[in-house]
């Protein structure tokens, strides 16, 4: 069943234009979309109005209250939505704090257009009308060492080294244990305590580690950063020791583990599972998360399972956030020096993959069962 969507402009030439301040028309999703003018919200039902946003700051701008949002959308759509003819579908593609999940909650608990309002996150929060889904778990997913949406491509094969894109060469180097892709490791403190926690836990030579320039730079860019702890410089000199961006397939055959930065450690407040996790189901590699307290836990919230067969993961219940990415490392360390049967988890990748693939119609289905329990 096709999912109807009300679009503001239907341009003759480009087609239908993403509403609102959004960046897209609709979500990364398999399901026939069929597009109509949102004048006849009130002449057609379940339908839903799309708002996919890039971030944080046009969220805050539309959702700050009742009626900023009641003047934002055009008045057919308001009117049809609180009649029960559809629903507003708000997708955010970036990691929120809780403050301003808290925030939407309650617009949506306590306000009447709130209740007609979907709102799509990277985030799993217990409420009905909040659905978890990132617009990279599957095919547009970047596969580049990092996160690079603006580079990704329809095919895998691309990123496979065959493209334009310049990757390091690693096929004369041995297997190693771990990879870690810290492509863009200048972007924030936290990348940055990353590769200061390898080199000082003396485990690069271990893995394949990437950053851009082989973190040249490193020491002028975070010369003044307090932001990991008042008495912490971060400090970097294993120049040497790096791979100026890595394929990730390529990389992936090389190693056992994925060490995996999974995006703002030091300042999102809330657990979320994105794209840097996914792959790993889609490929069926194992890794150690590098996030908020309780990533794992979130993970398994959703269905699939992690590694303790083979690796110590108490780390994910640290609530210090330096304490906990040293944990992190320290297990890497301890699983480098005894080695356990990776052949262990066969099992555990084949289910994570297989809920992967089973997940990727969720969203959907989700909003066209709650398309069918508005009443008209």
């Amino acid at each position: 069943m096709s999912i109807k969507c009300l679009i503001d402009e239907i341009h003759p030439v480009k087609g239908p234009i993403p509403n609102l301040y959004g960046s897209e028309l609709f979500l990364n999703v398999d399901d026939e979309v069929e597009y109509f003018h949102s004048y006849f919200a009130n002449k057609m039902t379940k339908w839903v109005y799309p708002i996919i946003l890039d971030n944080m700051i046009l969220l805050n701008t539309l959702m700050l209250n009742e009626n900023k949002l009641k003047k934002a959308l055009p008045k057919n759509v308001v009117d049809g939505a609180l009649s029960g003819r559809g629903l507003i579908l708000i997708c955010i593609n970036e990691p929120l704090r809780q403050e301003i999940l808290d925030h939407l909650e309650f617009m949506i608990n306590n306000t009447e257009i709130g209740q007609k309002i979907v709102m799509i996150t990277f985030h799993t929060v217990n409420n009905p009308n909040f659905i978890r889904h990132s617009k990279y778990d599957y095919d547009h997913f970047s596969v580049l060492s990092e996160f690079a949406p603006s580079q990704k491509a329809a095919h895998f094969n691309y990123y496979y080294g065959d493209g334009s894109t310049s990757f390091e060469n690693l096929e004369n180097f041995d297997n190693r244990h771990y990879c870690c892709f810290m492509q863009y490791f200048y972007e924030t403190p936290d990348k940055g305590l990353v590769l200061d926690l390898l080199e000082k836990h003396e485990l690069l030579n271990y893995g394949f580690v990437s950053a851009k320039e082989k973190a040249k730079n490193f020491n002028s860019i975070f010369s003044s950063t307090s932001a990991v702890a008042p008495d912490y410089k971060l400090s970097f000199s294993s120049n040497d020791k790096l791979f100026d961006n890595l394929s990730l397939f390529k990389t992936f055959e090389k190693v056992d583990l994925n060490l995996v930065y999974t995006g703002d450690i030091l300042t999102c407040n809330a657990v979320w599972v994105g794209e840097a996790i996914n792959r790993n189901f889609a490929l069926k590699k194992p890794f150690i998360a590098l996030g908020q307290k309780g990533t794992l836990k979130a993970i398994k919230h959703l269905g699939y399972k992690t590694f303790s067969d083979i690796l110590d993961e108490d780390y994910d219940n640290e609530t210090d956030d330096l304490k906990r990415v040293q944990k992190a490392l320290l297990s890497l360390k301890v699983y480098i020096n005894n080695k356990p049967d990776i052949n262990k988890l066969k099992d555990v990748l084949e289910h994570n993959h297989n809920i992967w693939l089973s997940k990727k119609r969720y969203v959907t289905e989700k909003i066209h069962e709650m398309l069918d329990e508005s009443k008209f």
